[in-house]
């Protein structure tokens, strides 16, 4: 139990240093960034950890200006947000579109969704749609953060009546020589 105690602790002090440094200068440092590896390479990573039905929905073969470490940070907290609210067989997909000069990166689920009245709550600090989840609610809060060191937004895509699961969407304006 002291064990188990330890290391939720360390991931909160982890969590809350990540997010206290979200504030400076270099936070971020983006270079040139090919998105479809990305992608390839969270899958890489999340794919072991649950029995879902993974998937690529969009690679996106171009190369944009991001901080490649710290997206896929936001992308595996997505996934591993996806995962809590998943059953065995249920479909995550990660993805990635360029509409103009915005990036979208996504991760969606056929998982049992976010309440309605959850969908505001959850981008607080320290809220979760789960009372009963083993985390501290910031997993959200450090992604959100990310996007905006980037120059973007977190958001949740509409609930739409009769499709379960959740997208959720990293909007990135690239500037216009990326």
């Amino acid at each position: 139990i002291v064990t188990d105690e330890i290391d939720r602790m360390g991931r909160l002090v982890s969590d809350l240093l990540i997010l206290a440094k979200t504030d400076r200068h270099d936070f971020v440092r983006t270079e040139p960034t090919y998105v479809a590896s990305v992608i390839d390479s969270v899958l890489a990573r999340v794919a072991p950890l649950a029995e879902r039905d993974w998937r690529t929905d969009s690679a996106l073969n171009e190369i944009v200006l991001l901080d490649e470490q710290r997206i896929v940070q936001a992308l595996v907290q997505l996934v591993d947000n996806a995962i809590k609210h998943t059953s065995e067989g249920d479909v995550i997909a990660i993805g990635a579109s360029r509409n103009g000069p915005t990036l979208e990166i996504w991760v969606r689920d056929t998982g049992r969704g976010i309440d309605p009245a959850q969908r505001e709550l959850i981008f607080e600090r320290f809220q979760q749609a789960d009372p009963e989840s083993d985390g501290f609610g910031l997993g959200l809060t450090i992604v959100s953060a990310i996007a905006k060191a980037h120059g973007g937004t977190l958001a949740l895509d509409e609930h739409v009546p009769g499709v379960d699961g959740a997208t959720f969407r990293i909007r990135i304006t690239q500037k216009e020589d990326s």
